[in-house]
């Protein structure tokens, strides 16, 4: 009998705010407490999504939407509940299922929660198993749920690039959309492919690199982190891409003697994971 994969599980940290342009700036507005039992009422009445449906996937693929089960609210400034993140874009078999095609979509449950804080923000937790997780997908569902949402801005807790002065990388992963050119001319990727790095050796100079070259980004403007990136991997010779192309990255360090994944990316689901979470009320 096969064992049980065991995954570390870990929760990303975020808060909604809405800015509006007022007199040629934007100034923060609070949420209402109406607003918030409005959004629970519109999780709840949520209608399944219907995977058969071909425009409905491709916003299920595009992380535009996610699926929302078992919605509760304990108290008037809590709201807690389970989506669903997707995957897609590879080709692999599976022991039960044979084949499944790269256009698929998989679907995994995450748990989140919603907390209204005495500042007008509303502030989000999302469970992450490993380096699996979605925040984008639910950031922009709760997004869309609540009034003005043009006007909704989503913000992570994080910690910069000090933090992880000590790291030791062992492994670096990059997914790319498929709009570079590989040297393997004319193949087939599917709509993206995961780039990995990862430490051959003790004399592997890829861990000096990726501290001295990369994680000092970490906490940056998001078009700089991606411009390390893409460095990184063009200077692997394998594969030409464009900043742009860049849709995520993660490394697997060393942490002070313990295995942390580094999200490169604040924005979506790349926010730094904490174990634990105290929010304080303002």
């Amino acid at each position: 009998m096969a064992r049980r994969k065991n995954e570390a599980v870990s929760v990303s940290f975020h808060y909604l705010i809405r800015l509006v342009q007022e007199g040629g700036n934007y100034v923060e507005r609070r949420f209402t407490s109406a607003e918030f039992v409005g959004l629970h009422n519109s999780l709840v009445a949520k209608p399944p999504i219907d995977m058969k449906d071909e425009r409905i996937a491709d916003k299920i693929r595009a992380r535009l939407d996610a699926p929302i089960e078992n919605v509760e609210k304990p108290t008037d400034r809590l709201i807690t509940g389970t989506f669903r993140a997707s995957y897609w874009g590879h080709e692999y078999q599976n022991t039960a299922r044979g084949s499944i095609p790269a256009d698929s979509i998989s679907l995994r449950p995450f748990h989140f929660i919603l907390y209204f804080g005495d500042n007008g923000r509303i502030y989000v937790g999302t469970q992450y198993l490993g380096q699996f997780g979605g925040y984008t997908a639910l950031e922009r569902t709760v997004s869309d749920l609540l009034p003005r949402s043009e006007t909704i801005r989503s913000h992570s807790f994080r910690l910069g690039a000090s933090h992880y002065r000590n790291a030791e990388p062992k492994e670096v992963r990059v997914n790319v959309l498929n709009r570079g050119s590989s040297i393997a001319s004319q193949n087939t990727f599917g709509q993206k492919m995961t780039i990995a790095f990862t430490k051959s050796g003790k004399d592997d100079p890829m861990p000096a690199h990726v501290k001295s070259r990369l994680l000092p980004f970490l906490g940056g403007q998001v078009h700089d982190v991606r411009r390390a990136v893409a460095r990184l991997v063009n200077e692997s010779e394998l594969i030409d891409v464009q900043d742009e192309d860049i849709e995520d990255c993660t490394v697997l360090a060393s942490v002070n003697g313990r295995s942390q994944v580094i999200h490169m990316f604040e924005n979506g689901s790349f926010a730094t994971r904490r174990s634990q979470m105290g929010i304080r009320k303002e």
